[in-house]
């Protein structure tokens, strides 16, 4: 649990970044959203202390990405093979 409050931290301050080239630039507004959220979920990145709660959640919420990953995989493939048949 240690591990993902240092995680958190940095990605807090790297979302913070103001330097950087132009793909940085491109990406960095979605970045500091992403973390404009996480830290109205989870709270300040500097006094947040992971709980069972934080983890279940963290656990199921990467289960439920991996699924839908599989299953948006699997639609793009039916979508190529019926476009194939005709």
């Amino acid at each position: 649990m240690h591990q993902f409050k240092m995680f958190y931290i940095a990605f807090i301050n790297l979302a913070n970044e103001r330097s950087g080239n132009a793909l940085w630039m491109m990406v960095q507004p979605f970045i500091k959203d992403l973390a404009r959220v996480m830290e109205g979920v989870l709270g300040n990145a500097h006094s947040f202390k992971p709980g069972l709660t934080h983890v279940m959640l963290t656990a199921l919420m990467l289960a439920i990405i991996v699924s839908l990953e599989r299953v948006r995989s699997a639609v793009v493939a039916s979508k190529r093979g019926s476009t194939r048949l005709d």
